[in-house]
């Protein structure tokens, strides 16, 4: 059976898991390939990985609440629940197995259930055991990697030298972009200096205007007038025509003859695809995405979850390293 790159599994990963967690997807323009890929694996024959003749165990499809296990045939949901059972949940700091985490729909984190989503997928796909947890594992490193983005003349709330720097990635088309700005507003208001918003822009290939409004986004920063328009933009989502987005720029008393060069400049055209060439780069599969001192956040996207995220990012900070205190005195 030819094997799927990380890539594949984020961008089929992304169509799954945008409904339960609330994301915009941005494979549109992949459909086709993805298309191809999946009939092409219909007609390889799969690996029977020891099913043979013997019946399989059944378990009730509300096993995880809040996780569609149904769509599984019971012998895959036999399948399904070996390997959670032997993977370790990845939510911070658990020590139970991705099975017990999936069956407490109020503790379990994101990332688990993104985890389950991808067992499932595997496992429709006629993946082995082993192949489901080898991709498992390869996606949950991704998850946890660390990035390095450029914060060098990008639109930033807060103290830039704050202990935690949030970096959004996002599509102003995106309903659910809309609604976590709203959040980052309070959040930015409740830890003041201690925490620093980045905004990325990551246009998505559905979006028939979500190109333009970033350009215009970054045409209003060049007036130091960025967060007005990108209010404006979320506001009016719904009608972001090239007439409308001018007409907005008006409204905030920006220099029109500068705004309509710097809509259309190559640095502008640059900087909206130098962004979101940094979103690729960190695997990012739809918005909006949050990143946390570089690590890709998986919680909750309300204020309370993500003021606790920080929170934890924050006294974790303030919390002696050992070396530091090795060789001091009473």
């Amino acid at each position: 059976m030819a094997k799927k790159s990380l890539s594949y599994w984020l961008g089929i990963l992304g169509l799954l898991i945008c409904l339960p967690i609330g994301a915009c997807n941005c494979n549109n323009s992949g459909s086709e390939a993805s298309d191809k890929d999946q009939q092409a694996q219909a007609d390889e024959p799969k690996e029977e990985d020891g099913k043979g003749d013997e019946k399989a165990e059944t378990y009730p499809d509300d096993i995880y609440p809040g996780f569609n296990f149904g769509v599984l045939e019971d012998d895959e949901k036999e399948q399904f629940v070996k390997i959670a059972k032997a993977e370790l949940c990845p939510c911070p700091d658990s020590t139970a197995s991705l099975h017990e985490c999936l069956k407490s729909a109020d503790n379990r984190c994101g990332l688990a259930q993104q985890s389950a989503t991808l067992i499932a997928m595997g496992l429709k796909e006629g993946l082995t055991s082993t192949d489901v947890m080898d991709k498992l594992a390869e996606y949950v490193a991704a998850t946890k990697k660390k990035y390095d983005f450029e914060l060098e003349n990008t639109p930033v709330k807060g103290n830039p030298k704050a202990k935690v720097v949030i970096v959004e990635f996002a599509d102003f088309e995106c309903p659910f972009c809309r609604e976590v700005g709203k959040e980052l507003k309070v959040v930015e208001r409740k830890f003041g200096d201690d925490v620093a918003i980045y905004y990325k822009h990551f246009p998505l290939g559905g979006h028939q205007h979500g190109e333009l409004a970033a350009r215009a986004s970054v045409a209003a920063y060049n007036q130091d007038r960025f967060w007005p328009m990108h209010d404006l933009l979320f506001e009016h989502q719904k009608s972001l025509s090239e007439a409308k987005i001018i007409q907005l720029a008006a409204s905030i008393g920006l220099n029109m003859e500068k705004f309509k060069r710097d809509l259309t400049s190559p640095m502008t055209i640059a900087k909206v695809q130098a962004d979101r060439k940094e979103g690729e780069d960190a695997n990012l599969t739809g918005t909006p995405t949050l990143f946390m001192n570089g690590v890709r956040y998986m919680g909750g996207r309300t204020e309370a979850d993500i003021s606790r995220a920080i929170q934890a990012r924050l006294d974790e900070a303030d919390t002696p390293n050992e070396k530091d205190t090795e060789g001091t005195t009473n």
